[in-house]
């Protein structure tokens, strides 16, 4: 079997909300697996939804359009290239 989820395309869902983000990244195996997310035009989606710890894999974020979401904080892991 493959490793998980590693790429989530949610653009364009108008009904996908911040506590439904959070969620679904907090979740153990999209935790681990999700590398790439775009939740680009959600525009119930707000900077709550990536308020995440830096266990969370996710290497890749876009958000364009999202009327929302003004700002995003993502903490790093110590061990990240930056």
């Amino acid at each position: 079997g493959g490793r998980g989820l590693e790429v989530l395309s949610l653009a364009g869902c108008s009904r996908i909300s911040s506590d439904g983000v959070r969620a679904l990244l907090s979740a153990p195996l999209v935790k681990r697996c999700l590398r790439a997310l775009d939740i680009s035009r959600c525009c119930r989606v707000t900077r709550t939804a990536l308020l995440l710890p830096p266990t969370v894999g996710l290497r890749v974020l876009k958000a364009a359009g999202c009327q929302n979401l003004h700002e995003v904080v993502m903490q790093l892991p110590l061990n990240a290239p930056l």
